[in-house]
């Protein structure tokens, strides 16, 4: 289910609204409580700030723009303006602009595609693009990675994988890559595969939240319940975010011991999760636009697809002998 957006983990920057922060029963003496609240008003006045003068970049360019509307640079810095507003489709519009006077601009391309694939959710597109890009720079491996992250959205699995192992080519080590691949098995139910994959690193990365919950639902699988149950719950004592990835997993278990309320409550609170989390950092424009982690993404994709990814499960485990 999960699908990793990027190879290298970059911290995530996430600006915390004041209607967020309630100092209940706090612990922290009142001068610290103060600090920490005029913090979060710095932080967000310094996003404002921000805000502002992005849109007086924006008239500036603008004026450029009336008096040479074919001036590529001046397209591009107003596409890059809309995008750290997260404004999808202006920064798409004037990114397209400039691409229609500097058709063969990477750059430009290269930014569609992260756009498309990461701020505006629109694969096929982003995919439109890709080959662009591919025409372009051919030996720029990188590129499959993304190629793949997306096919595997599309739910066009087989390509997917041929993608990756492109990547896999240049960068035989990848981490994301190989955990991408493991998820493409489970989704294809090609559990024997996942688990072979899972097997050649798991020792490297067995402290790794992503790789424990795919080693769970592969336990689920081979009916090691108890096993699967144990990192599960783990895993939530860590840090009650990996609900949004554990709960199915736990849904999973009991499905196949065929307790349905317990899988139905289970199902309910990774959407509970999901939609929290969403909320906060993905839907009010407080967030990084880029989305490294792809955290946004796999919770929408999880909120728009909820009943059909039950249903998956149901089948898949419900059902077994």
């Amino acid at each position: 289910m999960y699908n990793k957006a990027k190879d290298i983990k970059v911290p995530t920057k996430r600006q915390i609204s004041l209607k967020k922060l309630k100092m209940k029963q706090s612990i922290l003496p009142e001068f610290m409580q103060s600090t920490a609240i005029r913090s979060v008003r710095f932080a967000e006045s310094e996003f404002n700030r921000k805000n502002q003068l992005l849109r007086t970049a924006i008239s500036y360019f603008a004026k450029e723009l009336d008096n040479n509307p074919n001036m590529s640079n001046a397209l591009i810095y107003t596409a890059e303006c809309y995008k750290l507003l997260h404004e999808p489709l202006k920064a798409v519009e004037f990114y397209e602009k400039s691409l229609s006077v500097e058709p063969d601009n990477e750059y430009t391309v290269y930014n569609l595609i992260n756009v498309y694939a990461n701020m505006n959710y629109n694969n096929k597109k982003a995919l439109n693009y890709i080959n662009k890009y591919m025409l372009l720079k051919p030996d720029n491996y990188s590129i499959y990675f993304i190629q793949g992250w997306i096919l595997n959205n599309l739910e066009r699995y087989d390509e997917a994988l041929l993608a990756y192992k492109k990547y896999m080519e240049k960068y035989p080590y990848s981490s994301s890559a190989i955990l991408n691949i493991i998820n493409i098995y489970m989704r294809k139910n090609d559990y024997k595969n996942a688990e072979i994959m899972l097997d050649k690193v798991f020792e490297s990365q067995k402290y790794d939240e992503d790789f424990l919950i795919a080693k769970a639902e592969i336990l689920v699988f081979n009916k090691k319940y108890a096993e699967a149950k144990e990192i599960c719950e783990k895993l939530l004592q860590d840090n009650e975010n990996y609900g949004f990835f554990t709960y199915p997993v736990l849904g999973a278990i009991n499905f196949a011991q065929k307790d349905l309320q317990k899988a139905e409550t289970d199902f309910q609170k990774a959407l509970d999760n999901a939609n929290f989390y969403f909320d906060i950092y993905c839907s009010n424009n407080i967030y990084e636009p880029e989305d490294t982690e792809a955290e946004c993404y796999n919770r929408k994709y999880f909120i728009d697809n909820f009943e059909k990814i039950k249903k998956d499960y149901f089948k898949k485990f419900y059902n077994r002998k």
